[in-house]
């Protein structure tokens, strides 16, 4: 590659460190005498205007081959030049370029080394050099330390109104009337420390920015654009891809969980692929559609769950489809300011994915692997042989009966000796992983790529020979023409995972398994069904399973900047996520003693989403006294096309043929459906900064959705969203010095849900399969509305930044309340119209309020040991306020609480005389059979949650320690049998052992039966109790990576740039109330939670 090397900081190839101490003893001799550069006969073509010496140098590098090394001190106080020269050799023009400007050249070793003309070393005038340039003029160019030019910059002369932003050059010129020969500029930057310049009047002087390292500047992306804390009007949660890496995960929402206030993530169960929960803020609609906004690189996501046929990954995740590794930031908007812009895809907060990008500089490579194991969290504990054998004794005892027919377990037909211990056979094992990326970057200024890919493998803890398999593709390139004006951007991944677990999640089998059930295989391996006597569970977990899914993103901006500061630009995205599922029945799996015709089966489903989206803007930016303003305008042109098909087939004369449809006899549409919506909206943003002190933002958005009828079609969304930087005030600076930053800011705002479903204004029919007369005929399958509406949430936020000690301290505390109305809800109809119910527009009230807290703490920061902290804490509240018609005793609705609570049987214990359940009723008597559902139960809302976090560094060693927390209320381990204790199956030693057994036990646990009248008061009634739920508060050990980086002596023995070693953990440890010892709280007792891993990899940079 060719590079300019400004100085120190520009990454030098090993084999180059030779190169530069030979050039130690020449540039000695070059200071003393100048030594001219011999051309060697190469010719180059250069035609630019008003540009930096660097950008020559560049020009010659890629038409020569040589590279240039200049001091940048040297380069400080050169001036723009103009040169037109055609198919000339360097020697021709170079020193007289140079001379004007007190340089001179040398060639040493074929690179051209700039050093200072020697003449000017012996007393020479220095005055010529800028006799020709205007007088009282700042001028110059704005660059990272490695020479990267920063079009964009803020440069404002300080003491006036006067500023400007460079160009896409980096260039700047302001015209002074201050008296003297210099004055002082300050120059701000995105992402790096403001500077104060010393500059001379008429003489350009290239400003180097250093990147900061506060995370007030942090940069954040935004609709349409960035911001950093420091600046930003809204609110804005940022999580790195250095923080998504240190986690062992498959699905990058998994990497976000206890990272960003006011976000949960909870993961389901512990299968690969599984479901994930995702909330920001509360539930806001009561139509349940309360899933975020997801958009990747520009282009809008169809996130959440698939609906999959495997029963086990409870629906799926799309983002599963996503590969963490391509992510460079993940960026949470949350109040209206952050989301407002959005209109009706907003109202539940927007996550906005970045992919990485390439850089200017030599071209990197990097390979990150690693491997590990998974497992299950907690293991439950169930009762061994003898306990179980006394319970179900001591339960017929308790009815007055003996072992029956189908009694196996205790009757004599299974042998009560022996005993397996079923959750360790089937739960105990270790999923394996194993993941590696690699990925190529780097470029010039003008154009910067990057390719890479990856592959992940991980199977599951069960017995199985199945695994979840995902390969990877990602690329970005941008391109610049020469005089900057000109911009392109274009990028895509592409994701194919296929997944041949078993669909089904083991935990209810294992629960139904008397320890001392038969072994699942004879010994000629096939599956043992003990003459019928029992489910062998091992014919699930050999049921065939296969999921196949491909996931296209592509994105391209065009940009054209015809004047300084105005930015004419066009977005276009595409995505396409399609799914092809199968799950086959065959009949060597089919228990060959149960009655009835017995013949192989199968189902297969297809799912495609796909989304393009064309968004046309323009920007303009410029000075407007002693404040920069920053507008936007833009257009969207939105379209969705979902198509789905899941069918049955049966009666196949070859297990060999499942995965064929049309190999079946009986081929049966179970569901299908396709539906498409758009969106047409005009968008607007204006953004005033006054002094890097008083900011305001406005936004708004006209947005119209093909959801509603063409009267109700648009709506016009807005916010307002301001912050006041106190500590820019000079009184307050002299007031308190120890406070570095203290912003106030605050928004309003409003944002919509168009969750009415797709045609909903119309009536809709569905073709039904009874022909007559030889065709098809339709069925009505919902009745038209012309009059539904957006759904509206006004959004209020008020908050306060402060930074201590110089930003080592840094607290934010946040205070929101969401107030939603105009609901989307199915109104009940009469059975005489034909329908059940009709999507109607309700004037039903729904509150989210609650309080955010950050702090984050640089509590030792030395050369060799840094040590930070961060913490995050949520407190949310949900209110349903008003509701029309609802009555207080209505079963679904109940105003003054949370939405999702529910009406349960109100638990008042075991009754010490007979040891069954009791109720209380509505006159608080205890009851065991209770009529009215006297308890209130919110098992949806999150009391707390949060995460806490340390980092640590020593010389190469660093360590990372993230624990979340959380307080909600899941269903507990009563839930977790198909009966109660005393029948058939297993059960848990919490929900066992300690039962009543005598008149005057006092116990929660009722006494062992295995009859009918003991079935029904526990399915009936303690199951829909608030005995049936907890509040599950927990803390989890979520995260620990430690990494050691080897010596950058050893490295330049080896060639290489950098190499790390890490090992890092997932869920390792949780803390939790008892009753949940045997499961994970974060998920509830019916299915194993997430898993704990282990994993050691190597980062190599080449």
């Amino acid at each position: 590659m060719n590079n300019i090397v400004p100085g120190k900081g520009m990454p030098i190839p090993f084999s180059k460190l030779f190169m530069i101490m030979k050039l130690i003893i020449p540039l000695m001799i070059v200071a003393v005498l100048h030594v001219s550069g011999a051309s060697y006969g190469q010719k180059v073509t250069i035609n630019k205007k008003k540009v930096a010496l660097t950008d020559i140098f560049k020009a010659i590098s890629e038409q020569t081959g040589r590279e240039f090394i200049a001091n940048p001190n040297l380069l400080a106080n050169t001036f723009p030049v103009d040169v037109n020269v055609k198919d000339k050799e360097i020697s021709e023009f170079l020193p007289e370029l140079l001379g004007k400007q007190g340089l001179a050249y040398a060639v040493v070793n074929n690179v051209i080394v700039i050093t200072r003309d020697p003449k000017l070393l012996h007393g020479l005038s220095s005055s010529l050099v800028m006799a020709t340039e205007p007088p009282k003029v700042i001028k110059g160019w704005v660059s990272d330390v490695m020479g990267v030019r920063l079009p964009g910059a803020t440069v404002s002369l300080r003491g006036t109104n006067k500023g400007a932003t460079t160009d896409a050059n980096g260039y700047f010129e302001i015209r002074s009337e201050l008296a003297g020969d210099s004055a002082e500029v300050v120059v701000s930057y995105t992402g790096f420390i403001t500077r104060v310049a010393h500059i001379r009047h008429s003489l350009p002087t290239l400003i180097y920015l250093k990147p900061s390292t506060s995370e007030l500047d942090q940069v954040q992306v935004i609709a349409y654009g960035t911001t950093t804390k420091r600046f930003s009007t809204g609110n804005v949660a940022t999580v790195t891809a250095a923080e998504i890496e240190r986690s062992p995960v498959s699905n990058p929402l998994l990497a976000l969980s206890g990272r960003v206030s006011g976000l949960v993530i909870n993961q389901v169960n512990g299968m690969p692929g599984g479901a994930v929960n995702v909330q920001l803020r509360g539930f806001n609609s009561i139509s349940g559609a309360t899933a975020p906004l997801y958009i990747i690189d520009g282009v809008p996501f169809k996130g959440g769950g698939y609906g999959s046929i495997n029963n086990a990954l409870d629906g799926g995740n799309l983002l599963d489809f996503v590969n963490p590794a391509d992510i460079a930031s993940v960026d949470v908007l949350k109040d209206a300011d952050a989301t407002s812009i959005y209109g009706s895809r907003g109202a539940n907060g927007v996550i906005l994915i970045t992919t990485k990008k390439g850089k200017p500089g030599r071209m990197r490579s990097n390979v990150t692997a690693y491997t590990g194991i998974s497992k299950v969290t907690r293991m439950p504990e169930y009762l061994n042989l003898q306990e179980y054998l006394q319970m179900r004794r001591e339960a017929m005892a308790n009815d007055g009966v003996r072992p029956g027919p189908a009694d196996y377990d205790v009757n004599g037909t299974w042998d009560t000796t022996k005993y397996t211990n079923w959750q360790e056979r089937i739960l105990g094992g270790n999923a394996h992983i194993s993941d590696v990326q690699g990925s190529v970057s780097g470029g010039s200024n003008q154009v910067q790529y990057l390719v890479g890919g990856g592959y992940h493998r991980e199977s599951p803890v069960m017995p199985t020979d199945g695994s979840s398999r995902k390969a990877s593709a990602h690329f970005n390139i941008t391109g610049n023409s020469e005089d900057g004006k000109f911009t392109v951007n274009a990028g895509g991944y592409y994701v194919s995972n296929n997944n041949d677990i078993p669909p089904m999640d083991p935990t209810g089998s294992i629960r139904d398994l008397a320890p001392n059930a038969p072994e699942p295989f004879n010994h000629d391996g096939t599956l043992n069904w003990e003459n019928g006597t029992y489910g062998n569970p091992f014919s699930s977990l050999l049921q065939p399973y296969l999921g196949r899914s491909n996931n296209v993103n592509g994105n391209i901006t065009l940009s054209y900047r015809p004047i300084k500061g105005l930015d004419i630009k066009v977005a276009g995205g595409y995505q396409n996520t399609a799914i092809k599922e199968y799950t086959g029945s065959p009949l060597y799996l089919i228990n060959p003693y149960l009655t009835g015709i017995k013949q192989a089966s199968a189902r297969y489903s297809n799912s495609n989403y796909n989304i393009w989206n064309i968004e046309p803007q323009v920007t303009y930016n410029f000075r407007f006294g002693k404040g920069n303003v920053e507008t936007l305008l833009g257009e969207t042109f939105r379209h969705e096309l979902n198509e789905s098909l899941t069918q049955f087939g049966s009666n196949y004369v070859s297990d060999a043929l499942l995965k064929s449809p049309a190999a079946a006899a009986t081929l049966t549409n179970e569901s299908s459906g396709m539906s498409e919506n758009a969106y047409n909206a005009t968008f607007g943003r204006v953004k005033y900064n006054w002094d890097n002190k008083y900011i305001l933002t406005l936004n708004g958005r006209y947005d119209g959705s093909s959801r509603f009828g063409p009267a109700n079609r648009f709506h016009f969304f807005w916010s307002a969203g301001g912050a006041w930087i106190f500590t820019q005030e000079k009184a307050v600076k002299e007031l308190v010095p120890f406070l570095s930053f203290g912003k106030l800011r605050g928004s309003y705002g409003t944002t919509g849900n168009d969750a009415a479903g797709d045609y909903a204004f119309l009536d809709l029919y569905r073709s039904i399969s009874y022909p007559y007369q030889g065709s098809n005929g339709l069925q009505p399958q919902a009745l038209f509305n012309a009059a539904l509406q957006w759904e509206a949430t006004r959004k209020i936020e008020g908050a306060i930044d402060l930074g201590f000690l110089e930003d080592k301290i840094l607290v934010t505390a946040s205070y929101y309340t969401n107030r939603s109305n105009n609901q989307l809800q199915n109104l009940p109809l009469s059975a005489v119209t034909g329908f059940s119910s009709i999507r109607s527009n309700i004037p039903a009230i729904i509150r989210n309020n609650g309080w955010e807290f950050e702090l984050r703490t640089t509590n030792i920061k030395t050369r060799d040991f840094d040590w930070s902290t961060s913490i995050n804490i949520a407190l949310p509240r949900n209110t349903l306020v008003s509701y029309p018609g609802v009555g207080p005793d209505d079963p679904t609705f109940i105003l003054g609480k949370p939405l999702g609570t529910i009406r349960v049987y109100e638990y008042a214990g075991v009754d010490p005389q007979t040891g069954v359940y009791t109720f209380y009723d509505k006159e608080r008597k205890k009851v065991t059979s209770p009529v009215d559902r006297t308890g209130l139960l919110d098992p949806v809302t999150v009391k707390y949650y949060g995460g806490f976090q340390n980092s640590f560094r020593y010389k190469g060693w660093t360590a990372d320690i993230l624990f979340q927390f959380e307080d909600h209320t899941v269903r507990n381990p009563l839930l977790n049998g198909t009966f109660p204790s005393g029948f058939l199956g297993n059960q848990l030693k919490s929900r066992a052992l300690g039962r009543w057994q005598k008149p005057g036990d006092e116990t929660d646990i009722p006494k062992y039966t295995q009859g009918l009248l003991g079935f029904l008061p526990w399915a009936l009634y303690a199951k829909n109790s608030d005995l049936a739920y907890s509040r599950a508060p927990f803390l989890r050990l979520k995260n620990v990576s430690i990494a050691y980086q080897l010596p950058a002596s050893l490295m330049k023995k080896l060639r290489l740039q950098q190499v790390s070693l890490f090992a890092q953990g997932q869920n390792l440890l949780t803390f939790s109330r008892k009753e949940f010892r045997d499961f994970d709280p974060e998920s509830d007792a019916t299915n194993f939670g997430p898993l704990k891993t282990f994993t050691g990899g190597i980062k190599v940079n080449l």
